[in-house]
C-alpha cells in the first residue's frame, strides 16, 4: 500500500561553483554559467525551465507559495504581519515602477525593518533579469534582515485596472496573478473571466465614488435581509479589498506604521492609498509622530467621541476615494460593511491555503 508523503523538501535551484565538475562540464548538458550580480559568485541557468515542473501540495515549495501569497494578500489588505511585537516595520510596499532605483528605500529599510520583515516591490512590466539581479544584490549589501523580498511585475489589462504577476520568483506558479478590480467592474471581470486558475488572486479597489456606493448599497441589502448574511452573503467575493483596514474595528494602523508603502519620490505613507506621512530621509519616530497628530486632529474634528459608531470605526486616516465626512457617514449607517469586507479576506486568505497543490 502507498502511503502519501506528509511533506517532503524540494530544490530545484542549481548553483554551480568554481573546482566542481558541474562547473567545468556544465555545458555539455546544457547548463548556462554565467558571473552573477547577487551574493553568488556565478549564475547557473538550467538547462529546462524548472518553473514549469510540477510540485505536490506537500512540497516545500506549495508552502513556499502558499505563505508568499498569502503575505501579498494581507500587504495589500492592509495588514502587516501577524504576530510581529518589534517596533520595527513589519512589511514594506514598494512602488517602484520601471527599472527602479532601489538604494535608496533600501538603505533606510535597513535600518527600520525588523527581522524576518516582508518586502514587496511593485514594478512594471518593463522590469527585466537585469533589474531583478540588482535587486537582489542590493538586498544583500544593504543589509536588509530578511531574505523576504517579493517583485511583482504590473501590466495593463482590459478588465482589470492593473495586474501584477511575480517575477522571477520561483515559488509561484506559471500564470499566478494578482489582479487589481474596481468594485463596480468586478462582476463584469469575473464573467469574462471565466477561465481563471487557482493561482489568480483577485483585489477589489474603492477607486471612485461609484465604488463606494456599491459598497454601501450592498451593506444597505444584507441589513434589510438578514437571512442572506448567514451563508451566501457575499459568495462571489474571492477577493481581498485594497487597503480594507480602514474597515476594521481596531484602530487605524497607520498609528503603529507597522506597514508602510513607499512611492517612487521616496516618499512614506501608511497605505496604498494614504497621504505621505515624510521621506526616506525622515527618522521612523518623526513618521510616527505625524501620523499621531494627524490622527488626533482628524478625531477631534469628526466628533468621534459623540458618534455611535466610534467603537467599531478604524478611524482611517486617509479615506480616499471618499472625503471625511462620507467616510464618517457610511460608518455610521452601513454597520455591516466590516463584515463584508473581514469575510472576504478571510475566505480568500483561507482558499489559498487549500487549492495550491
Amino acid at each position: 500500500m502507498n502511503t502519501p508523503l506528509s511533506s517532503y523538501y524540494w530544490y530545484i535551484t542549481l548553483v554551480a561553483f568554481p573546482g566542481t565538475e558541474v562547473f567545468d562540464t556544465a555545458g555539455q548538458y546544457g547548463i548556462e554559467i554565467s558571473p552573477s550580480e547577487s551574493i553568488l559568485p556565478y549564475y547557473t541557468k538550467p538547462a529546462y525551465p524548472t518553473s514549469s515542473v510540477p510540485y505536490y501540495a506537500n512540497s516545500s515549495v506549495h508552502r513556499q507559495a502558499r505563505t508568499a501569497a498569502q503575505t501579498i494578500l494581507r500587504a495589500l489588505a492592509g495588514d502587516s504581519t501577524p504576530g510581529s511585537s518589534s517596533q520595527g516595520i513589519a512589511l514594506a510596499i514598494i512602488k517602484a515602477g520601471a527599472h527602479p532605483h532601489l538604494d535608496r528605500f533600501f538603505r533606510w529599510l535597513a535600518r527600520y525593518l525588523a527581522v524576518g520583515g516582508k518586502v514587496i516591490i511593485l514594478g512594471s512590466g518593463e522590469t527585466d533579469h537585469d533589474d531583478f539581479m540588482r535587486m537582489l544584490k542590493l538586498n544583500y549589501s544593504s543589509g536588509l534582515p530578511t531574505k523576504d523580498c517579493y517583485y511583482l511585475g504590473s501590466n495593463e489589462a482590459v478588465n482589470a485596472d492593473i495586474i501584477y504577476k511575480p517575477s522571477f520568483n520561483r515559488v509561484f506558479r506559471a500564470g499566478s496573478q494578482f489582479p487589481v478590480v474596481r468594485l463596480n467592474k468586478y462582476l463584469a471581470y469575473i464573467e469574462n473571466n471565466t477561465d481563471l486558475n487557482a493561482g489568480n488572486r483577485t483585489i477589489i479597489a474603492l477607486e471612485e465614488k461609484t465604488d463606494v456606493n456599491v459598497l454601501s448599497a450592498m451593506a444597505y441589502f444584507l441589513n434589510e435581509d438578514s437571512e442572506n448574511t448567514t451563508d451566501n452573503a457575499v459568495p462571489w467575493f474571492d477577493a481581498v479589498f485594497l487597503d480594507g483596514c480602514r474597515w476594521n474595528a481596531v484602530t487605524c494602523p497607520a498609528l503603529n506604521l507597522k506597514r508602510v508603502v513607499i512611492n517612487q519620490d521616496g516618499e512614506v505613507c501608511p497605505c496604498i492609498s494614504g497621504q505621505p506621512l515624510g521621506t526616506c530621509n525622515d527618522e521612523m519616530d518623526k513618521l510616527r509622530e505625524r501620523a499621531h497628530e494627524t490622527y488626533q486632529k482628524l478625531i477631534h474634528q469628526r466628533g468621534c467621541a459623540n458618534c455611535p459608531a466610534d467603537s467599531r470605526c478604524a478611524k482611517c486616516l486617509f479615506p480616499h476615494p471618499m472625503s471625511v465626512s462620507d467616510y464618517c457617514e457610511i460608518q455610521r449607517v452601513h454597520p455591516n460593511i466590516a463584515g463584508i469586507v473581514l469575510r472576504a479576506k478571510l475566505a480568500n486568505t483561507f482558499t489559498v491555503a487549500n487549492d495550491m497543490s
